[in-house]
């Protein structure tokens, strides 16, 4: 076996190495030396890093309102360890995808695909749990599993049949490595860590993913609290059977996670209602293709929901595995404390099939001896540690099935237009901007002086002019004043920008300009390039500006909180209850973009209302408001996958904000 280990150890030489980039990344992020604009100098070296960091921080991932076009900026706005872990995970994931291996062994799609769920769960986990860096815990979650990569590489032959020994014998994966191979992935997974000089948090949660270090009392427990959200969001990617690292087994240890984290119940149930848009994220995160998708679908028809399930458990249990599972798929599942016969009083309940989470032989058989006697049911199935969340699914009737591809009748998106009216007396600069925004599907019109400036605004009806003058004269200020007032006048142009490019030599009127209240007035000299991105921030908020959210809850004081948060972006419309809700929907159907709505009301709830709104628009952008207790209570209701997404209530000002920009995103492509 020694050899085996040897040779892996030997070729780890062979592998490919971080980029320069990523190294010089955490070294000056370790710096406490280093500032914002150190950091953006080194990621801004290589052009490539650099594209993709605003690409992304300008993402969905993030769901900033506003454009960030510079790198100093994207390091200010999101922090030194943020961008790090960004950056981190763009070069290991580039890398790691580039060592192909052997489909022998691991099916690499699947495998990435599993990995890329562990990383969505475990930042949605960590924000969950107020874990201090969740984009630590993404890239923490995407290479949990680069020890596999290595087996899957070098010895494909006996990874092979280590994988088919854990699912035979229904044993831990690293326990068949160790007998195959005389290693587990894990200890591979740090070999590769340390050679690619990996953050020391992700190195341990590389190497003890599977045995969080839970009883040590001298253990970092920032460190350990990564670990185990690893971990947790490791098991329910395996539970809901999202891609496949070759090991299907969940244990006691993923148990005592859960005890260590103190996780509630609603939790993990929300972990099961938002796992797949967090997975959609995740993809955009790494520029995946859309055609990854987790392959996880389970069809369940609403009279198989209405089954009555039992978990009986045993009283050290806090949260059961088993009953989270199950209640995910919408079931009215119960459970109760097994001591004795005594414990098995039902209460009105009449379940129709019975589970028993990891209870001594002994108990089992009081338990069958106890129904079959009372004549209440015959169907006991023992769930013993592992358990095969398959053996679930067969047991309730319902199978895993690859998503259905979703086909919509096709439609053509109408854009709408942006104008801009381009003045520049030099022919070269005037062109060169007119070209760059043409080429951006801009309408344009320019002018090569200013005389016909207010006539040309009142035909063309630009969005945004931009006005150069050169070196101003006595005329200047009156000229910007007259086209201010004109466009203000008319209805069409009242939310028109101007956007004032001067050379040097304004100082003695710049007072006068300023006291115009134009917000854009910019020194020369400035890049085409800039001007392009000041324009699109501008087109972007005037687009925001028009979106409306309509908000319903039967709390005034609820209702008064969005709209001081939200009016300063978007148009807000509100609402006391599901009805008037409805109404006001019907009334302001082409207005409305993105609908907020409290899951618990007098009279129809928030789902009720949901239903009525998809009924008048199926394409409509539904989110809701919900404590953490409403989530059992959610998941036995029909078709709950149509809300876009669920918020806090109480709620996080930024979350929300980012949620509801994101939803208005969506509403426009729907459009």
């Amino acid at each position: 076996m020694g050899s085996r280990i040897e040779k892996i150890v030997k070729n780890l030489d062979a592998l490919p190495s971080l980029p320069i980039i990523a190294n010089k990344l955490m070294q000056a992020v370790d710096d406490k030396h280093t500032a914002a604009k150190d950091l953006a100098e080194v990621i801004s070296k290589d052009p490539a890093l650099t594209a993709k960091v605003l690409k992304l921080v300008n993402s969905s991932f993030f769901g900033f309102s506003n454009k960030i076009t510079m790198v100093s900026r994207a390091v200010v706005v999101l922090g030194f360890n943020t961008i790090k872990n960004l950056a981190l995970g763009i070069s290991v994931f580039k890398t790691a995808k580039s060592i192909e291996g052997h489909d022998i062994g691991l099916n690499m799609e699947k495998f990435w695909e599993h990995s890329l769920g562990v990383s969505a769960g475990a930042r949605l986990i960590a924000r969950l749990t107020r874990y201090k860096l969740p984009e630590e815990a993404f890239v923490a979650g995407l290479l949990h599993d680069i020890g596999k990569i290595i087996f899957n590489q070098y010895i494909p032959e006996e990874f092979s049949k280590a994988i088919e020994m854990s699912e035979r014998e229904g044993i831990p994966l690293e326990k068949a490595e160790m007998k195959f191979i005389g290693a587990d992935h894990e200890v591979a997974g740090d070999y590769l860590a340390e050679k690619w000089k990996l953050p020391y948090t992700i190195r341990k949660v590389i190497s003890q993913h599977h045995n969080p270090p839970t009883d040590d009392k001298y253990f970092d427990p920032e460190v350990l609290k990564l670990i185990c959200i690893v971990s947790l969001s490791n098991t329910l990617c395996k539970m809901k059977n999202i891609g496949f690292s070759g090991n299907k087994y969940i244990g006691k240890t993923d148990e005592a996670v859960l005890n260590w984290l103190d996780i509630e119940e609603g939790l993990v149930e929300r972990f099961f209602l938002e796992i797949d848009n967090e997975f959609a994220r995740a993809k955009e995160f790494l520029g995946l293709s859309t055609e990854l998708e987790a392959d996880h679908t389970v069809k369940v028809q609403m009279d198989e929901r209405s089954k009555q399930v039992l978990v009986i458990k045993k009283g050290d249990k806090k949260v059961s595995l088993v009953t989270i599972f199950i209640k995910s798929f919408g079931f009215d599942c119960h459970e109760i404390i097994y001591k004795s016969p005594e414990d098995l009083t039902l209460s009105g309940i009449k379940p129709e099939i019975i589970f028993t989470d990891d209870l001594d032989e002994k108990f089992v058989e009081e338990i069958k001896i106890y129904f079959k006697k009372n004549e209440i049911i015959e169907k006991i199935v023992n769930l013993t540690v592992p358990f095969d969340s398959s053996v679930i699914l067969k047991e309730l009737g319902l199978n895993i099935q690859p998503p259905a591809p979703k086909i919509k009748p096709p439609s053509v998106k109408i854009q709408p237009e942006k104008r801009v009216l381009v003045v520049d007396s030099i022919d070269e600069e005037r062109n060169k901007i007119v070209k760059c925004l043409e080429e951006k599907e801009f309408k344009v019109m320019s002018l090569a002086a200013p005389d016909d400036i207010v006539i040309s605004s009142k035909e063309f009806k630009p969005h945004v002019v931009i006005l150069d003058l050169g070196t101003p004269d006595a005329n200047s200020v009156t000229l910007i004043q007259l086209l201010k007032v004109s466009l203000e006048e008319e209805a069409d142009t009242k939310s028109s920008k101007l956007m004032i490019l001067f050379d040097k030599g304004w100082d003695n009127i710049l007072g006068d300009i300023t006291a115009l209240n134009i917000p854009h007035i910019i020194e020369k000299p400035i890049s085409t390039e800039d001007i392009l991105n000041r324009i699109e921030n501008i087109m972007e908020e005037k687009m925001k500006s028009q979106s409306t959210v309509l908000c319903i809850d039967d709390e005034e004081n609820i209702l008064k909180s969005l709209t001081r948060l939200l009016e300063e972006t978007y148009t807000v419309i509100t609402a006391k209850s599901a009805e008037e809700g409805v109404k006001l929907y019907k009334e302001n159907l082409d207005k409305i973009s993105v609908i907020i709505v409290d899951f618990r009301m007098p009279g129809k709830t928030g789902i009720e209302c949901i239903h009525e709104i998809k009924n008048i628009n199926p394409d409509a952008v539904c989110l809701v408001l919900s404590g953490i207790n409403d989530f059992g209570e959610h998941l036995k209701t029909k078709d709950n996958d149509f809300v876009y997404s669920f918020l806090d209530k109480p709620w996080d000002d930024d979350v929300l904000l980012e949620k509801v920009d994101e939803a208005i995103n969506v509403a426009e492509k729907n459009k």
